[in-house]
């Protein structure tokens, strides 16, 4: 009998979260269907509701930062997003941090919480990209450099890394590795603007 205990647990959990009222009267799955869609409006102010009642509910807020990320509304995501991490500090909301940073251009920020993950997931694929083009866009090509390679390690045919290292490499004068990049960027994505971009310098 024992191993339908835990599923049944699970249906139980999670028709509870589901069914759970705001002060309007709709559910979550009303911010669900909502989000589906499109009226994305709709489906963050259920939620607001859900949150107003239950505010020490980390998943309210995570889903309030999804939602807020997704209609372009960057601050209330970061927001949401450092509320859910200090009720709990989880991965899920560490990384909605970063990729509100990165939309903010809030360069600074969002390598220095990018790192804080790499420290506990030394191979966390989306924050060495967001080092990389967060430091590509600060104009610190070799810091960019190092980030996209080691990308590079774990992934050789990342496209992101191979682009922004033609650029990288070009600006720091290593006209060698640059031309590398855009070769193999030319053979596996000629469609890519860095191919369009440096063809001058190399063809």
């Amino acid at each position: 009998m024992h191993r339908y205990v835990l599923p049944l647990l699970i249906m139980l959990g999670t028709a509870l979260l589901l069914s759970a009222q705001p002060t309007n009267g709709q559910t979550i799955q009303d911010s669900y269907t909502a989000e589906t869609n499109g009226n994305y409006t709709q489906a963050i102010e259920i939620m607001k509701s859900l949150e107003a009642a239950d505010s020490n509910e980390p998943f309210y807020k995570l889903r309030l930062g999804w939602l807020s990320f997704n209609s372009g509304k960057y601050s209330d995501a970061l927001t949401y997003y450092q509320k859910a991490y200090k009720l709990s500090p989880t991965l899920e909301a560490r990384e909605g941090i970063s990729k509100s940073f990165m939309y903010l251009g809030l360069w600074n920020d969002a390598i220095d919480n990018a790192q804080a993950i790499l420290k506990d997931y030394p191979q966390h694929l989306v924050s060495l990209l967001q080092i990389g083009y967060a430091q590509y866009a600060k104009k610190e090509y070799r810091a960019a450099i190092e980030a996209y390679e080691k990308v590079l390690k774990l992934y050789p045919y990342d496209l992101d890394s191979h682009a922004y290292l033609i650029g990288a490499y070009y600006y720091t004068n290593n006209r060698q590795d640059a031309k590398k990049h855009w070769l193999l960027m030319k053979k596996i994505y000629p469609a890519s603007p860095f191919v369009t971009d440096f063809a001058r310098a190399f063809e």
